[in-house]
């Protein structure tokens, strides 16, 4: 099983990598896919899209697991969630001014540390690794399955 270091830890001797981890992991960014989304929205503050839009945007895989990213974000509050009657909620930039402060301020903060790179590559890894562990677990579970008598 592979092991991957705990985010928090990440950059550990260096203070400023210690202190960017320390942000993104307090606004819940702890994937490298949420740190996509908000960097998307960043440049597109105008967008509104559901999960099926994200992941096609972005290149993910499961919409329904950008759903949960999506709904980590806003949750945080980073992101605004507007119900809808198909498709599945909306998400966007927040309309209020907390919002977009809040935004704003993670942008400079995270455009504006030399320690970016290292912080992105430790969520590319982490992410990387729940991906291998998910897949893992996916063909332990079909191995019972095909394992289990037929009755």
């Amino acid at each position: 099983m592979e092991h991957y270091q705990p985010f928090r830890t990440v950059g550990a001797g260096d203070p400023e990598t210690s202190r960017l981890v320390a942000l993104l992991a307090n606004e819940g960014i702890d994937d490298l896919a949420k740190l996509r989304i908000v960097q998307f929205l960043w440049q597109t503050p105008n967008v509104v899209g559901n999960a099926s839009f994200f992941a096609r945007v972005l290149g993910f895989h499961s919409a329904s697991s950008t759903q949960r990213l999506l709904d980590e974000l806003a949750t945080r509050g980073l992101l605004a969630c507007w119900p809808a009657s198909r498709g599945g909620p909306r998400y966007g930039v927040p309309h209020n001014q907390l919002g977009r402060s809040a935004l704003d301020w993670l942008r400079f903060q995270l455009e504006h540390s030399p320690a970016l790179s290292t912080v992105v590559r430790a969520l590319a890894e982490r992410s990387l690794a729940r991906a291998r562990r998910a897949v893992a677990e996916r063909r332990r579970a079909e191995r019972r399955a095909l394992l289990q008598p037929v009755p």
